[in-house]
C-alpha cells in the first residue's frame, strides 16, 4: 500500500520519507508551516527508536535483550510491554494463529539476519533448516505491577509486522498530540490516519490488489478513502527466499513452523488501528477465503482479500470506504488530487 499525494489550496503539508525497520516509511504531516520540519523531525526519532527496541536482528535492542532471558521476569519499557501484551491479546483472540512466538521458527527455516541479507537466493550454510512450530503465547507472563515480562525457556519473540503497525499508531497519536493537525504514516505499508483529512472524503489509501509474479503479471490498485483508522496487508509474495526444505516466505504456519498455506494470497483489513488490522490481516490469511467473512463479521472490520488465483473480494463493509476513494480520485480533474 501507499499514500496518495494530495496537493489543496490552503493546506500546508510535508512529507518526510527513510528506511527504517526494515522497510521504507512515510509520514505525512499537516500543520501550522512553522511546525512541520519539526514535528517529521519527532516522528522520525520516533521509529527510529521502536526499531532500536524491538529490531530481532541488532543484538543491543529490548528485544532481543528479553529473548536472551528465560524463565524470570525482565523489566522492560511501557511501549514494549504494552506491544507484547497485545500480541498475547492477539494470540488469544486468534486462536493462535497469530503468534509473537515466531522467532525460533524464523530462525529454523533460514531468516535469521535482515532480510535484505537473504536476497532471495538459497542459503547453503543453513543445512539443518527445518520447520519448527511456534511454541505459543502460554508461555509469556505479563508482571503488570513490574512492567516486567517473563518467557518460557524456548520461546522467542519476534513483534516483526505487529510492531510496525504499533509505531504507525504511535506515531500518529504523538504527532497529533504535538500539534499537528493531520498525520498518516505508512510503516512498510501498515498505515494509520488520524486528525484532519485534507478532503471531506478522507486519506485517499491506494490498496495493491495483485503481486508481481514471475510471469510479469502487472499490479493492479484501487483506492480507498480513510478519515480516521488504520489499513494493512499481509501478503505471501513479498519476503520470499529459498532455504533446503525449498521456497519460503515469512507467513508461518505456527501449527507447524511451514510458510502459511492458503487460498489466499493476500489480506487487506480495515480497522481501528494499525495494531488491530496487522493481528487480522494474518488470521484471516490462515482462515482462507471461506473463513474470512466470518472473520470481518466477528471482528467488526473490512476489507478485502485475493485469492491465490488473483481474484480480488471485496469484504462486507469495503464499498463506502472505496465510493470514498473513487470522489477522492474525481478531485484530479480539478487539480486538487495528484494520484
Amino acid at each position: 500500500m501507499s499514500l496518495t499525494a494530495i496537493q489543496r489550496s490552503g493546506v500546508v503539508e510535508h512529507l518526510r520519507e527513510f528506511q527504517a525497520m526494515g522497510t521504507e516509511v512515510e509520514i505525512w504531516v499537516h500543520a501550522d508551516p512553522a511546525r512541520l520540519v519539526s514535528l517529521c523531525d519527532q516522528g522520525e526519532r520516533l521509529v527510529q527508536e521502536c526499531e532500536q527496541r524491538w529490531s530481532r536482528f541488532r543484538p543491543d535492542s529490548e528485544l532481543s535483550q528479553l529473548n536472551r532471558v528465560a524463565d524470570r521476569p525482565c523489566i522492560v519499557s511501557p511501549e514494549t510491554f504494552r506491544l507484547v501484551q497485545i500480541a498475547v491479546e492477539g494470540w488469544h483472540q486468534t486462536d493462535g494463529w497469530f503468534d509473537p512466538t515466531v522467532g525460533s521458527s524464523m530462525t529454523a527455516a533460514g531468516y535469521d539476519r535482515p532480510f535484505d541479507s537473504l536476497g532471495g537466493a538459497t542459503i547453503p550454510e543453513v543445512a539443518e533448516a527445518r520447520h519448527l512450530p511456534c511454541p505459543g503465547a502460554a508461555g509469556i507472563r505479563l508482571w503488570s505491577a513490574l512492567g516486567a515480562i517473563e518467557l518460557a525457556d524456548g520461546i522467542q519473540l519476534d513483534l516483526g509486522g505487529i510492531a510496525k503497525g504499533f509505531t504507525a499508531d504511535l506515531a500518529v497519536e504523538q504527532l497529533l498530540a504535538a500539534g499537528a493537525s493531520g498525520v498518516v504514516v505508512s510503516v512498510g505499508g501498515d498505515i494509520r490516519v488520524g486528525g484532519h483529512p485534507p478532503t471531506p472524503n478522507g486519506w485517499p489509501i491506494q490498496i495493491e490488489t495483485r503481486q508481481r509474479h514471475s510471469h510479469g503479471a502487472d499490479s493492479g490498485s484501487l483506492i480507498v478513502g480513510l478519515c480516521e483508522g488504520a489499513v494493512c496487508s499481509s501478503t505471501v509474495h513479498k519476503r520470499r527466499w529459498h532455504g533446503p526444505q525449498g521456497a519460503e516466505h515469512h507467513l508461518r504456519n505456527p501449527r507447524t513452523g511451514a510458510p502459511m498455506d492458503s487460498d489466499l494470497a493476500s489480506v487487506t483489513i480495515v480497522a481501528a488501528t494499525a495494531v488491530q488490522a496487522e493481528i487480522l490481516t494474518k488470521y484471516t490469511l490462515a482462515q482462507g477465503l471461506d473463513g474470512a467473512q466470518r472473520t470481518m463479521a466477528d471482528n467488526a472490520v473490512t476489507g478485502l482479500v485475493v485469492t491465490a488465483d488473483d481474484r480480488i473480494v471485496h469484504l462486507p463493509g469495503l464499498e463506502p470506504f472505496l465510493a470514498a476513494g473513487s470522489a477522492v480520485e474525481r478531485l484530479d480533474s480539478q487539480g486538487l488530487c495528484d494520484v
